[in-house]
């Protein structure tokens, strides 16, 4: 009889290369994020400046993707333009939403 359905790979021939655990963890830690030392002051104003400057940068890239969803928009037609118009849109409604953070940071 023949089978119609292969048999499943062995798990050793998947071709995935096998990483040592610590070559790992020394590379990720560039990436992830490092926790703050005991001895550090408790002061939140630079962290909300921190993050109002986070987010005004947040809203020029919206604003820019904003832009140019817009002008690539103007130069199509049917489909391709609706998409290029809703990705507009979608990224102003991320402007208001950046804004109005902003707007509660400057409160505190």
């Amino acid at each position: 009889m023949v089978k119609v359905t292969p048999d499943p790979p062995s798990k050793a021939s998947t071709g995935a290369p096998v990483f040592d655990q610590a070559v790992v963890k020394r590379a990720m830690a560039c990436y992830l994020p490092t926790s703050r030392p005991n001895n550090e002051s408790q002061d939140n104003s630079a962290d909300y400046m921190n993050l109002e400057a986070t987010l005004l940068h947040a809203l020029d890239f919206l604003r820019c993707a904003s832009a140019t969803a817009y002008e690539l928009g103007d130069e199509l037609i049917g489909s391709k333009r609706d998409l290029a118009f809703a990705a507009m849109h979608m990224a102003e409604m991320a402007k208001v939403m950046v804004e109005r953070s902003l707007e509660c940071v400057e409160e505190v």
